[in-house]
């Protein structure tokens, strides 16, 4: 069986956050369950690894 679930592109997970789901591309989650709690990137830019 294989897991297709996936991480988008350009996510800032909160430290230990436990993700469950798939999370779309351009967002921030934390929590457990993580859950989005922002899609204004601006704010977290150098927290995204070029």
């Amino acid at each position: 069986m294989q897991n297709t679930e996936k991480i988008g592109d350009n996510v800032v997970i909160g430290a230990n956050s436990v993700v469950t789901k798939e999370v779309p591309s351009n967002c921030v989650i934390a929590g457990v369950p993580a859950k989005v709690i922002s899609t204004d990137m601006e704010k977290y830019q150098s927290y995204i690894k070029k």
